[in-house]
């Protein structure tokens, strides 16, 4: 089978790798020409460190009212 090269869509997976690593340019590309956001891996860290750290509120129960 015969590859063809997409210029558009190595385009895109340069943009994609390059934001992965961080670079804030091709973040802001890839938002404004694609709508979406790609988190570099000290990005996703943090987010999940956040996640899992924060307490959930209590509940209060009916008869505390």
């Amino acid at each position: 089978m015969i590859e063809f090269q997409d210029p558009e869509r190595e385009y895109r997976r340069q943009l994609i790798a390059d934001a992965r690593k961080g670079q804030a340019k091709a973040q802001e590309q890839l938002r404004r020409e694609y709508h979406v956001k790609v988190y570099s891996k000290a990005e996703r860290e943090k987010l999940f460190y956040r996640a899992n750290t924060k307490t959930t509120p209590s509940r209060r129960s009916h008869n505390d009212m």
